[in-house]
């Protein structure tokens, strides 16, 4: 999972005495701030989102592994846990 680094706008400390020079300056900042915050955000619930998808399969696999469990039905779990078996292989082979 990749680290997000959110920092806090700088603030202006004396708007009044400065030029629009200057101000445009620090505007520019901000602004270049605040876009790379939101691509950082729109980042982070991409991350989420991903993640939420996989609990709900997950839990999905899992419901209905315990309703085949509860009907008796031995060949339905067998098959799903060869699948989860099969996945989680997959899944160490991308890493590895």
């Amino acid at each position: 999972m990749s680290d997000f680094i959110i920092t806090r706008l700088p603030c202006i400390a004396n708007i009044d005495g400065m030029g629009i020079k200057e101000l445009r300056a620090q505007y520019k900042l901000l602004e270049g701030d605040a876009i790379s915050q939101a691509q950082q955000l729109s980042d982070a619930c991409n991350s989420l989102h991903r993640m939420t998808k996989a609990a709900m399969n997950l839990d999905a696999q899992l419901n209905a592994l315990a309703d085949s469990y509860d009907a008796g039905d031995q060949a339905a779990i067998l098959l799903m846990v060869k699948n989860l078996s099969e996945r989680r292989s997959a899944q160490k082979a991308k890493v590895h």
